[in-house]
């Protein structure tokens, strides 16, 4: 299976076609800081599950395989960004 190449570092560049795309990239193939900067993520969203939970919901409604049912990479990017989640609410 060929890799995908990295994403770019200006986060409005063309070479996404949608948000959803650009979502969808940086869930499946970033990890770490990079990807929490580049989604909007600061340690205050780890801190207060208020916050995580604001931010998990606009996400979310953006990715949602049922919204998106012709984007293949939905799906998984959902369940990365479960994940995601449950590691910022149980800290």
């Amino acid at each position: 299976m060929a890799k995908e190449p990295p994403p770019p570092e200006d986060s409005d560049h063309e070479y996404f076609k949608s948000e959803t795309d650009r979502l969808c990239f940086l869930l499946i193939h970033c990890e770490g800081a990079r990807r929490n900067a580049m989604l909007g993520i600061r340690r205050v969203h780890y801190a207060d599950k208020k916050k995580a939970k604001r931010w998990y919901k606009a996400i979310a409604l953006k990715l949602h395989p049922d919204k998106n049912p012709d984007h293949p990479k939905c799906a998984e990017a959902m369940h990365k960004l479960n994940d995601l989640y449950q590691v910022m609410t149980c800290l």
